[in-house]
């Protein structure tokens, strides 16, 4: 079991999150900056993926404390908050938010073709993409996939960071794995809640 588990988060959890961050980031460089008076528009970054099975837009609002949304109009309507930018104006994803995105992919068998499609368009961006900001403390996306998991306290006891592949013990995909206590922070926010990638 322990080598399938391994096998999973290698092939596809953590590739996944790698991806997942790295389109995060590139739509955080091309956000749109209007200028002095000039209105914000109501996404700052869009990105559309339409494959075999799915069509997901993923946007960055320009408002609110979740702005980093995934639409997916196939393979049947849903929608998850991925992230927000931190106050220095850096993407921070939210794992809970990446794992139920992840988890509804591959319930629905997309999960491969979306995780390649998404791979290469990350990859193809990012050589076009100016260098990682030097506040970012990650050198590569694959340590930022594995780091931001860990640093945001979302990693298990089995050093798993909580992604569990289908069969194996604790949560299973589409299920939330224990609640934490919520404290005054969260609190408060809960009572705030209420262009094109190029």
């Amino acid at each position: 079991m322990e080598k399938s588990r391994e096998e999973f988060l290698r092939t596809k959890a953590y590739p996944f999150y790698e991806a997942v961050c790295g389109l995060l980031r590139l739509m955080t460089e091309a956000r749109a900056h209007p200028a002095g008076m000039e209105p914000k528009p109501l996404y700052l970054s869009e990105c559309r993926i339409k494959g075999e099975g799915y069509d997901i837009r993923f946007v960055l609002r320009n408002k609110g404390i979740r702005p980093f949304l995934a639409f997916m109009d196939e393979p049947w309507p849903h929608k998850v908050y991925l992230g927000r930018l931190t106050k220095h104006g850096l993407p921070h994803p939210f794992v809970e938010g990446v794992k139920v995105f992840f988890n509804f992919l591959l319930m629905e068998e997309v999960l491969d073709p979306f995780l390649a499609d998404l791979a290469a368009i990350v990859a193809e961006w990012s050589a076009m993409s100016p260098p990682r900001p030097s506040s970012c403390p990650f050198a590569s996306l694959a340590d930022c996939a594995q780091g931001c998991a860990q640093g945001c306290g979302a990693e298990g006891a089995d050093g798993t960071g909580g992604w569990k592949p289908l069969g194996g013990d604790g949560p299973m995909p589409g299920e939330r794995g224990p609640a934490r206590a919520k404290t005054e922070k969260d609190a408060g926010r809960d009572a705030d809640a209420g262009g094109t990638l190029h």
